[in-house]
């Protein structure tokens, strides 16, 4: 029988260096079908061994952003561009819309109260929600001109 709590510790470790399931079961001889099962069957397990893999991804993360840094401190173009594309707000991708829309219906006044009392849930700012008010009212003078 498989001492568990051994094949615990040598996967975690194993985790921990590298992320990654497959890797670590063969190392440890398991079975994937084996590891997904004590992970169904035991908490606890499962616990450890995803506390194991975030840190193996952690350090993995840390080795990778180290290499794109290094990249960068050799004039890697690839490197800069990927570093100023996800990280420099001027230089990320954007897409803008723009458009001429009118609102050609009125509001009942259950959708106005609904509108009013989320407002006050929505924890918008002062300004945002006069700006929206501002709307509603706007709203209901054009409905009483109409």
């Amino acid at each position: 029988m498989l001492d568990k709590k051994y094949i615990l510790k040598k996967l975690c470790d194993e985790l921990r260096e590298h992320p990654i399931i497959q890797f670590a079961c063969k190392k440890t001889g398991i079975s994937r079908a084996q590891f997904y099962r004590w992970i169904k069957e035991d908490p606890v397990f499962a616990e450890e061994v995803q506390k194991a893999k975030q840190e193996g991804l952690d350090v993995m993360n840390d080795f990778a952003e180290s290499k794109l840094l290094t990249g960068i401190t050799n004039d890697n173009l690839s490197a800069i561009f990927y570093w100023l594309k996800h990280r420099h707000p001027d230089y990320s991708n954007k897409l803008e819309l723009t458009t001429r829309y009118e609102i050609s219906y009125t509001l009942t006044d259950e959708q106005k109260e609904i509108i009013k009392e989320a407002l006050k849930l929505s924890g918008l700012s002062e300004e945002e929600k006069c700006s929206l008010k501002d709307l509603l009212t706007n709203n209901q003078k054009d409905d009483k001109q109409q």
